[in-house]
């Protein structure tokens, strides 16, 4: 009984004195614990490293992809907003979809064009009052009217055999005055430097002075004047000045269709890009999983597809 007694005594400070080391010889190990952790979800003495090794989802994965291609994003834009707004200016459009090179070569064309209308309309209108004033100074409306009174005893030719007649002279300087003085051979007679054969309008005394021969095989008997040909010439160069302004507005009309039509397509363009961008990326699709190829420990993996 004794013996017995002594052996309990040992064995029991035997446990003692071993303890500490056999608790730790029965808990798991830091390896095991840490693989428990992560097979079950449980929370860990790893858990500041988490965000760096655990496995990324599909969004952090999309996240990742949009930072590393941010400047390919599209932001989406109206393209009946950019349309209506180059429409109204030219390169607001352009400015409204981002590019600014654009919305300056447009709005540069749109200036130009009304600055030079502006300038070949004025230059057009002095040239008007040029020769309007060049009109009065060289051409008499009673020198015309003797003329008809010497050749035809009539000075208000409206109708006659005689088809050299073929306009009426308007009673006031109106536009079309200015233009049938300079332009028919009617009214040749009435510029103050009218020479027909070394003859003046003095010379003149009686129907011999038609403006159309006798005999059609013959010339037209016309007066020349320097005065008229350089009148004719002021009135070439101030409708050519305003021929010119009217181009410049059809300048103006397209610039602001092209801006318009540029700036829809490309805004259009550009939305178009951005839903292929999307389209295209969420097709990707990435997994991450861990799989027990072998009893003792799990395997991580990553599954990546894409669909068609």
């Amino acid at each position: 009984m004794n013996r017995l007694c002594k052996q309990i005594m040992v064995l029991a400070a035997m446990i003692l004195l071993a303890g500490p080391s056999s608790a730790l010889d029965l808990n798991q190990s830091l390896f095991d614990s840490e693989l428990t952790n992560v097979r079950y979800g449980l929370s860990s003495a790893a858990d500041e490293f988490e965000e760096e090794e655990s496995p990324k989802t599909t969004d952090d994965l999309a996240d990742d992809f949009a930072w590393e291609h941010k400047g390919l994003e599209y932001t989406h834009k109206s393209p009946t907003k950019a349309f209506l707004l180059s429409l109204a200016v030219p390169g607001a459009g352009q400015y409204y979809y981002g590019s600014k090179t654009k919305a300056g070569i447009f709005l540069g064309v749109e200036a130009l064009s009304l600055f030079m209308y502006a300038k070949l309309d004025g230059d057009g209108k002095d040239l008007e009052d040029a020769f309007a004033l060049f009109n009065e100074s060289h051409w008499s409306r009673a020198d015309y009217y003797e003329y008809l009174v010497r050749a035809y005893n009539d000075s208000i030719v409206t109708s006659t055999d005689d088809p050299a007649f073929t306009h009426t002279l308007p009673d006031s300087n109106t536009q079309q005055y200015y233009e049938m003085t300079g332009k028919y051979d009617q009214f040749s007679w009435g510029w103050d430097d009218a020479v027909l054969d070394g003859e003046t309008l003095d010379d003149i005394s009686g129907p011999g002075y038609r403006l159309t021969p006798s005999n059609p095989d013959d010339p037209a008997p016309i007066p020349t004047s320097k005065n008229r040909d350089t009148y004719q010439q002021m009135r070439a160069d101030a409708n050519s000045k305003l021929d010119q302004s009217k181009r410049m507005l059809f300048v103006t009309m397209f610039n602001h269709l092209a801006s318009a039509f540029e700036a829809f397509i490309t805004t259009k363009r550009h939305n178009d890009q951005a839903r292929r961008a999307d389209h295209e990326f969420a097709n990707w699709k990435v997994r991450a999983n861990l799989k027990s190829f072998y009893a003792s420990f799990d395997t991580p993996t990553v599954k990546v597809s894409y669909n068609f």
